[in-house]
Formats: structure tokens, sequence, C-alpha cells
């Protein structure tokens, strides 16, 4: 038996579909939080060096902190497709209160699906992936790999795709990871897996009904770059690691990373800490590059160890 409040919501959600505004604004105001935390999610995962030229309409920054720069695009248009995906009609009619499902946890599935992703992904990466000239001069299909790559396929998928061998595909793959080491471009590729145990979509059904369920498998191709990644991350030393993670992981500016090193006592080969500030900078960044090397040339020796 439906309670009352999955009756109501049902009511609310027919008359949100025919295009009631006060309902449609309750909608809204259910939907809201949920599509805040996945665009913030979405479009940091996929922001690369947009931080760097825009302000971000998301993290609540002052605007006068860069009166410099526009204000980026993305969060706010993604902001509202997600609204228009959750709240469209044929959306709204599919929800049945099943199982005392809410308006809320029925939203919640939907977001967190794979489904969800996929669709957002190929809204927002429509034409819009930028292949940088040393990715395209590595080979004929690199630059299609690494669009493939942005967008989480694996080395299978693209390779059935591309109509190459997943040999050739992992070559190149790896001499993408390689050159975008070297150059500190890493995040470009740094997107987290997503996996789905949502249910087909059966041949002329429009959308599935409550069938967007978030998974938790696991890929064997994933778990194993993984594995190789942790293994050559282990022979990095201390202060190598400490610079990765503070740098390349976190972010953390130069100057910032030198105060922590000075604080610690920490002395990097290759830095002179009788130097201007300017010159450590340099001589950090130089000692990023080097790690980073160090690290790719581990990751493809183990990958073609492994073959």
């Amino acid at each position: 038996m439906v309670n009352s409040k999955i009756k109501d919501e049902l009511l609310l959600a027919s008359r949100a579909a025919d295009d009631d505004p006060e309902a449609r604004e309750v909608i809204a105001k259910i939907a809201h939080p949920l599509i805040t935390q996945q665009t913030s999610v979405f479009c940091n995962r996929y922001c690369a060096d947009n931080r760097y030229k825009y302000t971000c309409t998301l993290t609540g920054q002052k605007l006068d902190a860069a009166k410099e720069r526009n204000l980026c695009e993305w969060g706010n248009a993604s902001y509202g497709w997600m609204l228009e995906d959750l709240t469209k009609k044929n959306r709204l009619l599919a929800y049945e209160g099943r199982n005392g499902a809410s308006l809320v946890n029925y939203f919640c599935t939907i977001i967190n699906s794979k489904m969800f992703y996929e669709r957002w992904k190929d809204w927002r990466f429509e034409g819009n992936i930028t292949i940088p000239r040393y990715i395209q001069g590595l080979g004929k299909s690199a630059g299609k790999i690494f669009r493939l790559l942005c967008v989480g396929d694996s080395i299978s998928s693209i390779a059935q795709k591309l109509g190459i061998t997943e040999a050739e595909t992992d070559r190149l793959a790896h001499q993408i990871l390689i050159e975008l080491t070297k150059r500190g471009k890493l995040h470009l590729l740094s997107q987290p897996k997503s996996e789905s145990m949502t249910l087909p979509v059966e041949a002329g059904e429009e959308q599935p009904h409550q069938t967007d369920i978030p998974g938790s498998e696991h890929d064997p191709e994933y778990d194993d770059a993984a594995e190789k990644i942790n293994q050559c991350w282990s022979r990095l030393t201390p202060v190598e690691q400490f610079i990765l993670e503070a740098m390349v992981i976190d972010g953390i500016d130069a100057y910032s990373v030198l105060e922590a090193l000075e604080a610690h006592d920490l002395i990097i080969d290759g830095i002179n800490r009788e130097a201007q500030k300017k010159e450590q900078r340099q001589q950090l960044y130089a000692f990023r590059r080097k790690t980073l090397l160090k690290l790719a040339k581990c990751y493809a020796a183990k990958a073609i160890k492994l073959k």
C-alpha cells in the first residue's frame, strides 16, 4: 500500500509534468541539493585548466578575487542541464514511488547512475575536448585515443571503436601517459572511473523507470594500472612523494611548497636554499619534472614487462 507521503509526491510529479508552475518550483527545490553536489563533482573532475583561466561559479569564490578573469560557463550550464534531465516530463511520469521510494530517492538514484553520467559527458564533451599538438604528433590514432581516454573508455573498448589492435592501443596510451607526465599534465587523464549495475534499456523503451542504479564493480584493467602505479610510487623517495602529492595531486603552489620544505628542514638535491625564491621556484619545478619522468619511465617499463 502506498503511504500518504508517496501519494502526495506522485501527485506533485504528475502536476509538474503538466507544467504546473508551483509544482515545478517544488520539484526544483527537491532536486537542488543533489544537482549542486553532482555539478561540483563533475565540473571538478573535468575542469583541467579552466580553474586557472576563469572564475568558478561553484566554489563561492568572491568575484572581486579575480577581476581580470571571466566567469566559467560550465558550472551554471551543467546545473541547467541536470535540472532539465531530472525534471523533464517523461522522467517525472516514470516516477512510481516503487518500494516506498520518495522523489529524493528517485532523483538520487538517477543522478548517481552510469547512464546519467554518460548523458552528461555526451552533452559536455560534444566536440569540446581539445587534443594537444604533442599528443597528435605521437601517431595517427593518438588524438582519438586521447579523446576516448578523457571520457573514461577502456583500452579494449577504444581498440574496438577505432578498429585497431589492443596492443597498438595500449602502446599509444602508454606514450600519451609518458608525454603528459613529462609536461605535468597528468590531470587531463585523472578522471575517476564510474561503474554501473544499470539494467539495459529494451528496444523501443524511451527511458528506464527506476533502473538507473549506481554500482560498485571493478574493471580488471583499471585495477592492473592502479597496481603498477602503486608499485612505481613506492620506489620514489619520501621527499619525491611529498613534492608530487603537494604540487600535482593537491595543486599547491611552488612558494608554499618551498615554505613547507624549509619549515621541516628538508633538503632537496638541486635546490639551492641560499638562492633567491624565484630561482628556488624554478629549481623546484625542475625537480618535479625529473620526478614525474622517473615515475613515467617506471610505469612504462612495468607495462612492457607484463606483456
